[in-house]
């Protein structure tokens, strides 16, 4: 087996074709919770600045796919650096390629008001427990956010009549 993670980064995860796509979405999911309870302890008052910014700009921005898929990941993206774990950060980010498709895909699933109302519900609860230096209500929220968009992938999936992919 060779290894692909360098210092400089992590090679995308799904480069290995043994790895699935529910054995990503655990691995994030798991990730981005840690990073959101570090989040909350460790931020700075920038941080938190830009991590709520990000989740109004995805409020301001959810009716348009394109657009919103940049601040959604720039969103986890702050929520990880704000962690001040440069590991956590590096693996968050080698995950770009995969969410430059599964968030527009997810964002596509949400065709009514109330769904996209929702998910930026999700992004500002995480957002404001990391600004109120909450680590369990942060976490709370990170999952609360992931159960929504896995279950939007899965209802895409099924809509579709494929399996998970990307």
């Amino acid at each position: 087996m060779s290894r692909t993670a360098t210092i400089e980064g992590v090679e995308p995860p799904r480069s290995d074709p043994r790895i699935s796509v529910p054995e990503i979405w655990d691995v994030r999911r798991t990730i981005e919770l840690r990073t959101a309870e570090l989040a909350a302890v460790t931020r700075t008052d920038e941080e938190a600045a830009e991590i709520l910014a990000l989740a109004e700009a995805i409020g301001r921005e959810a009716g348009d796919v394109d657009t919103v898929t940049g601040s959604d990941i720039a969103f986890h993206e702050a929520v990880a650096r704000a962690s001040h774990n440069r590991l956590f950060l590096e693996i968050v980010q080698s995950f770009d390629p995969l969410m430059e498709v599964a968030v527009p895909s997810a964002w596509r699933t949400r065709t009514t008001e109330g769904q996209r109302r929702i998910m930026v519900e999700r992004h500002m609860a995480v957002a404001n427990a990391i600004h109120r230096r909450d680590p369990i209500a942060a976490t709370m929220a990170m999952s609360a956010h992931f159960d929504s968009a896995i279950g939007d992938m899965l209802r895409a999936a099924r809509l579709k009549g494929s399996a998970v992919s990307f």
